[in-house]
């Protein structure tokens, strides 16, 4: 599996949480939206930072 992480200002077009600072791309799908501590908590050996 593989697995990027994307930090940045991500804009989500959710009315909720308009934006975001992180992502994890998981197999080409988005698996995770939301801050960037989190989102590095989540990843594995196996993710690349971008």
């Amino acid at each position: 599996m593989k697995q990027t992480i994307i930090l940045g200002n991500i804009i989500t077009m959710d009315e909720k949480r308009p934006t975001a600072k992180a992502a994890l791309v998981k197999d080409g799908v988005f698996a995770y939206i939301g801050g960037a501590e989190e989102v590095k908590k989540l990843d594995g050996s196996t993710c690349h930072t971008r």
